[in-house]
């Protein structure tokens, strides 16, 4: 999308003299400045009709649609430290991560639905956060990761996902791949970390 190219009030002026003083005509005039000879048609219409209300535009109203009170003017007048929360400088501005953080430091003083409410994050976004936090502490997670890391290294990167597996069964990690159905009561860690 493309935004309006906005003029200067002097260069209006100088395009404007350009017209009546020193006779070129509209068209001419608007092909040497780059502007469309209909705007510089209604400029030169505008000036002359009434200088003081030409160029309305950045709060100016023609008397017929309300004044001449700037638009700013009329706003109701924002509170101090009243605005944005999304353009405060702020929590809210943080990145996603540290405000489940937050909501994890918080969760004993305040309700978790009104703390993901007023943050801006989901429910289910702030339950994923907990349950990777707690992978993340899981010794024996950690454990088989780094055996992962070990046969990639060994294998120089080239054994697939059913050839990690036999191997991690071979030092003794029970794993199943995934679509695979394992044994009842088999006590696998179910199918392997994601390759790192």
């Amino acid at each position: 999308m493309t935004t309006r190219k906005r003029y200067m009030q002097e260069f209006k002026l100088v395009a404007i003299r350009l017209v009546t003083e020193h006779g070129y005509s509209g068209a001419e005039a608007a092909r040497n400045l780059g502007v469309n000879a209909n705007m510089l048609r209604r400029w030169v219409r505008e000036y002359d009709s009434d200088e003081s209300q030409a160029f309305r535009g950045n709060g100016k109203l023609t008397p017929r649609a309300g004044g001449t009170a700037p638009a700013a003017s009329r706003e109701p007048v924002a509170q101090a430290g009243a605005g944005d929360p999304k353009k405060s400088d702020g929590l809210l501005r943080e990145r996603v991560g540290l405000r489940y953080q937050f909501i994890a430091q918080e969760r004993k003083s305040y309700p978790v639905k009104l703390l993901c409410r007023l943050l801006g994050v989901s429910r289910g976004g702030f339950d994923d956060y907990l349950r990777r936090r707690e992978r993340e502490t899981d010794p024996e997670r950690q454990e088989k990761l780094a055996c992962v890391r070990r046969l990639a290294d060994v294998s120089d990167h080239t054994y697939g996902s059913r050839r990690m597996a036999k191997g991690l069964r071979a030092l003794g990690y029970p794993v199943v791949l995934p679509g695979a159905r394992p044994d009842a009561g088999s006590g696998c860690l179910g199918p392997l970390p994601p390759a790192l």
